[in-house]
């Protein structure tokens, strides 16, 4: 209808005079301004009112000049030169040059028609006919009006939408909020309230919120005067955040961040308040324990010796308490309380330990900071500090904030520490020099001791002067007394690192007796004295042990009780103290009628070389470590040792031990014939030996056994004659220049070569059979030489390569 009236209208206005169409163009300046107020100011409502007010001053004039004669259209260019200015606006440049060309050349070419007469006349009356002219007349206002109305109209209703598209997002970041929102009026009723508070009222109270309720009835009963008190001073522009404990039952206590703030209008009043609710239950329970978990902390630590810091990283600041300070001897006022102070008293040879721990919590490389350290006391001396900490505060960067943690005095527990330790280094110092001097002693002393011990076999086998048998004998005597003494000193030195195997065979208990009887009988028989053998019982079994370690700690009684025995007897006695199936439990007492010990001397008898008093030790002789290593061996495999003595009167040594049985005797076993030596002819021996007296009783023993063999002064010739020669095996004595055995067998064995290797030491150098393996040998003999071991580890290589006939 508003297009089809403006047509109706235009067609009219076409007819009307040109100054009257003139006043008409005066509302355009009306209507560029309505625009400028749109797009540039973005003052919409105004722009609006100014267009329809110069639309409805257009309309009026228009009806009051109706009924004018009809003039030249004047008007129709102006107002198309309005058309092409809304038209640039609107519709872009290009348009609005063509419209402003187009008014152009129609008021152009009308003023030069009007300026010639006769022309004038003529086009005038062609104009006024012409339809052309009179539809432009009647179009032209119609498109402004339109044109402008339509953008107007769409500016306002993007307008509306973006209110409503506001409001819903609004609501959307309140319901997003931690808050809870209501407004209240000036009547204290509710305006808006969002959903959480709806439902916060309703699982709390069991009531329904909505727009224009009472806000009080919402409110608990206690707190209505202080919520109506808060309203009120917030329509007074005061603003108040506070936190309030609600008790909605027994079980049911809530706390909540209570916001009363004034909303102000364009025009700075004050229309609306917003009340704001944060639970804040959670974090109020959290730091109910907190401070409770504070308070027990304190009272721990006041309780406790300990002293406490608090150290703020980042500017440097510390607390100490008065046990911290307490502690290295200051008053609470001589301690500046920073991180410098305690960086003052840090030993200096602490101070980069100290960091580096510090540095490894910071990067969180450690769970607790752990440090021990030194801290200057005020008396100048130096105490020892046991330092526990945590970070408990990092900033977004993970750079730490507060580190606290705790000092603990541990002076006293390290300075026995240290003593613990020096101790320990001297002991281990004493030991090493000991260990290293019994290896020494022993390579040096069983070395001539072979040779002599050999001779003696020697002369033996083939002198033909009774006289010189008994030398001999003599000789053989005092050799292997002294081989005892090496072996009882080398033995307490291993038996004290613990690198002591006992064997698992069987072996028959009165054969093993007797053998013992008959090796001391000859020092019995020097000093007149009768050397028993009594009870012992006669098994129809072997036993199973170590009948080695049992005949040294039999030797080892027997040969004491000799010893100091001057006159009388020494007898041993065997008890069967249990008999099972599968073992016999047997006590071995060893009395003598010898000078006694005295009772004070009772305990310590079985000590490393101790003897009972240095009369003794004068008299006797000895190194006073037989009895210690028999306690040692029998205590290692099970047993008990112990004495009975009475000064001048005698002693009595017994010990027990458990042996597994093994299988039964023949009776031919009791009187067994020893096998005797046959010739191992074939056999080929390389004796690498760097000693001259070791290889000639070495190579004497192998000619008696008619051994082919050849000798080698050190590792190295030994391995360029095992390349130029076939060998079956190697005699390998460990301790030689050039190139030791240790190293000439490990080159054998990375050659591939598996020939037999039997090493020959004078220490004593391996601790288990396992250990000999690993170093590459297959067998080993410990000098001095034991001939008839040596003889039976040589026949059983012969049998491998070739059997005896």
């Amino acid at each position: 209808m508003s297009i089809l009236f403006q047509v109706v209208f235009s067609f009219f206005y076409a007819f009307l005079p040109v100054w009257i169409q003139i006043i008409f163009f005066l509302s355009i300046p009306a209507v560029v301004f309505s625009l400028y107020l749109s797009y540039v100011l973005n003052r919409f409502r105004a722009a609006s009112f100014v267009f329809l007010t110069a639309l409805f001053i257009h309309y009026l004039l228009t009806f009051y000049f109706l009924s004018q004669g009809p003039r030249i259209n004047l008007g129709a260019g102006c107002m198309l030169g309005v058309l092409g200015i809304c038209s640039s606006v609107l519709l872009g440049r290009r348009w609005g040059l063509f419209f402003t060309f187009f008014a152009v050349l129609l008021g152009a070419s009308e003023v030069y028609l009007s300026s010639n007469g006769m022309i004038s006349n003529t086009f005038s009356t062609l104009v006024r006919n012409k339809e052309v002219f009179n539809l432009l007349s009647i179009l032209q206002p119609g498109i402004i009006v339109n044109v402008l109305s339509f953008h107007f109209y769409h500016v306002l209703t993007n307008e509306e939408k973006d209110k409503k598209e506001l409001k819903f997002r609004l609501e959307k970041i309140i319901d997003n909020s931690i808050q809870s929102i209501v407004l209240v009026d000036k009547q204290k009723r509710i305006l808006y309230a969002d959903s959480k508070t709806k439902k916060m009222v309703f699982e709390n109270l069991g009531l329904d919120i909505n727009e224009g309720d009472l806000a009080e009835s919402f409110v608990i009963q206690s707190d209505i005067h202080s919520f109506n008190q808060h309203i009120d001073r917030a329509f007074l522009g005061e603003k108040a955040i506070l936190e309030r404990k609600i008790v909605l039952s027994k079980n049911n206590v809530k706390w909540y961040m209570v916001m009363y703030a004034p909303i102000f209008d364009s025009y700075g009043k004050i229309d609306t308040v917003q009340f704001s609710l944060i639970d804040i239950s959670e974090q109020k329970n959290i730091q109910d324990e907190l401070e409770k978990a504070e308070q027990r902390w304190k009272y721990a630590l006041n309780s406790s010796q300990d002293g406490v810091w608090d150290w703020s990283v980042k500017d440097g600041k510390a607390y100490f308490s008065k046990m911290w300070k307490g502690m290295l001897g200051y008053e609470e006022s001589e301690i500046e309380d920073s991180f410098g102070e305690w960086e003052k008293l840090v030993h200096p040879d602490d101070k980069q330990r100290s960091f580096e721990e510090i540095l490894k919590h910071v990067k969180n490389q450690t769970e607790n900071y752990v440090l021990e350290h030194r801290l200057l006391q005020k008396n100048g001396s130096y105490k020892w500090i046991l330092a526990r900490g945590k970070i408990i505060e990092r900033d977004e960067f993970e750079n730490p904030i507060r580190f606290i943690g705790t000092h603990t005095d541990i002076d006293p527990i390290k300075r026995t520490e240290e003593d613990l330790k020096a101790a320990q280094a001297k002991s281990e110092q004493a030991a090493e020099a000991k260990s290293q001097f019994l290896s020494t002693i022993s390579h040096e002393i069983r070395t001539p001791l072979n040779a002599v011990i050999g001779f003696s076999n020697l002369l033996q086998r083939e002198g033909n002067i009774a006289q010189d048998s008994e030398y001999l004998q003599n000789i053989q005597t005092s050799a292997g007394h002294l081989l005892s003494l090496v072996n009882n000193v080398l033995d307490i030195s291993k038996i004290e690192s613990g690198k002591v195997e006992f064997e698992k065979r069987e072996f028959d208990l009165e054969k093993l007796i007797d053998e013992n009887l008959a090796m001391l009988s000859l020092r019995a028989k020097e000093k007149a004295i009768e050397l028993r053998r009594g009870y012992v019982p006669s098994l129809q079994y072997s036993i199973i042990g170590d009948p080695l370690r049992l005949t040294q700690v039999l030797n080892n009684l027997i040969g004491n009780a000799v010893k100091f025995t001057d006159k009388g007897f020494v007898n041993i006695d065997i008890i069967v103290l249990s008999d099972t199936e599968k073992s016999i439990e047997l006590k071995f007492l060893i009395k003598d009628t010898g000078t006694g010990i005295a009772k004070s001397k009772l305990d310590s008898v079985f000590e490393s070389f101790a003897q009972a008093n240095t009369d003794i030790a004068r008299r006797y002789g000895g190194t006073g470590l037989g009895l210690t290593i028999s306690k040692l061996l029998v205590n290692l495999q099970g047993g008990e040792i112990g004495v009975d003595s009475k000064i001048h009167e005698g002693s009595t040594f017994y010990f027990n031990l458990v042996f597994p049985k093994g299988k039964l005797l023949r009776k031919a076993d009791f009187n067994k014939v020893e096998e005797k030596e046959v010739p191992l002819t074939g056999l080929r021996v390389l004796v690498a030996e760097d000693n001259l007296f070791n290889t000639k009783v070495l190579t004497r023993f192998l000619e008696i056994w008619n051994v082919s063999y050849q000798v080698a002064e050190n590792g190295s010739i030994a391995l360029e004659l095992l390349t130029q020669n076939q060998f079956d095996l190697v005699l390998m004595d460990l301790h030689m220049p050039v190139m030791d055995g240790y190293e000439a067998t490990a080159k054998i064995r990375e050659s591939g070569n598996l020939i037999y290797v039997i090493a020959l030491t004078a220490s004593g150098n391996f601790n288990s059979k396992n250990e000999m393996k690993e170093k590459g040998f297959d067998d080993y003999s410990i000098k001095p030489i034991n001939t008839k071991e040596l003889y039976k580890k040589l026949k059983e290589v012969r049998l491998k390569v070739l059997p005896i006939a």
